[in-house]
């Protein structure tokens, strides 16, 4: 089928299925719709460059519709999606607060449900995750970068987190942290999941790392010196491997994939846009848009053609791909600061380092380098 160019792009008509979706559903009163809070934010975007531009109001309001929307979960990829799609620094933050919400709804730690829940949900409470030095980040070095020393019921949190999601802006704090005592050395790894409640002693957080792309997001390191803590601030563990253990499954490793789907769907409605009066862009904008569907697929329907490794590899070329075919078809203009086909290719440049497993990162590796895996 030749590529409708009189008609929206259906990469467009898709990401913002789920916004369609809920206008008219019952019980969203303070929000009227997704699709006028997608709009807004797609109109702010460009006015997020700086850890000055922190999404607060956003992140409440978007907070708030989910409170008050039924079914959230299961259409969870599927909004992610729209969501990188308007912005993705934006989107990205939702992501570490909602990873922060499934360790405490999977916690059996009453405080999990009586006192930090209802606030993180309501959008009261903002609440991040600090656990990539548990998977991804510095699982390298000897000394665990966080560590717990137990007394009795009190312990003693030191070392720092090395990426914390809108540190300055959290209350809550969801950290990984490693028994000192049993640091995997002489004796298995025995890893926590502790909740810090913010602001606290000891706890230093930086205002946010001038990044490439999604500086706005306020990622930075968070420090902790002799931070005093009691038993009923653990939320799993301990565990050897406390991250498997506090994950419900859920969307989990998938939600990288769909926010690079996002993204590349901007880029390539972009293209579709383009190509209205530019025919020549017509057929790019084509093939790449089968791609994403292909890749759509894939993600929301469990498809089993892809392993979610596949996946995530096939989504960060596509985030490639397709910002650079825009960035192509801007030509000069594209390249100014302000554009956002200039933005899109930086963000697409996050998904080589975000939460990459490393067989990912091997087959990046293999296809830059142009050797065979």
């Amino acid at each position: 089928m030749p590529f409708q160019q009189e008609h929206p792009s259906k990469a467009a008509e898709s990401t913002h299925a789920l916004a369609s979706s809920t206008e008219a559903r019952p019980g969203v009163a303070t929000l009227p719709n997704l699709a006028s809070l997608l709009e807004r934010l797609r109109k702010s975007r460009p006015s997020l460059e700086t850890t000055d531009d922190f999404p607060s109001e956003f992140l409440r309001d978007l907070a708030i519709w989910e409170q008050e929307t039924e079914a959230i979960g299961s259409q969870l990829l599927h909004y992610y999606v729209a969501l990188a799609s308007s912005c993705l620094t934006t989107a990205f933050i939702m992501t570490q607060r909602h990873a922060a919400m499934r360790r405490l709804e999977t916690s059996q730690n009453p405080r999990a449900h009586s006192d930090w829940l209802p606030r993180i949900r309501s959008g009261e409470a903002f609440a991040t995750v600090g656990i990539s030095h548990l998977t991804t980040s510095r699982r390298h070095v000897l000394v665990p970068p966080v560590r717990v020393h137990w007394d009795g019921e009190t312990g003693r949190l030191e070392g720092s987190i090395p990426w914390v999601t809108g540190a300055p802006h959290a209350q809550y704090i969801v950290a990984g942290a490693v028994d000192a005592k049993a640091t995997g050395i002489s004796s298995p790894e025995q890893q926590y999941l502790i909740m810090l409640e913010l602001p606290a002693s000891g706890i230093r957080r930086g205002p946010g790392m001038d990044l490439i792309a999604l500086t706005s997001s306020c990622t930075d390191v968070v420090d902790l010196q002799d931070v005093l803590i009691s038993k009923d601030h653990v939320l799993h563990g301990p565990h050897e491997n406390v991250m498997a253990a506090s994950n419900t499954g859920g969307a989990g490793g998938l939600q990288t994939s769909a926010l690079a789907l996002g993204l590349s769907a901007s880029a390539i409605e972009y293209l579709a846009s383009e190509s209205s009066h530019r025919p020549a862009l017509a057929e790019h904008a084509r093939v790449l848009h089968l791609q994403w569907t292909e890749l759509m697929a894939c993600l929301l329907e469990n498809q089993p053609t892809l392993d979610a490794n596949q996946l995530r590899k096939r989504a960060n070329d596509l985030a490639l791909d397709a910002t650079h075919a825009a960035l192509a078809a801007a030509k000069g203009a594209g390249f100014v600061v302000g554009h956002p086909v200039g933005r899109w290719c930086q963000e697409a440049l996050f998904f080589l380092v975000w939460s990459c497993p490393q067989i990912v990162a091997d087959a990046h590796m293999c296809s830059f380098s142009g050797l065979q895996t």
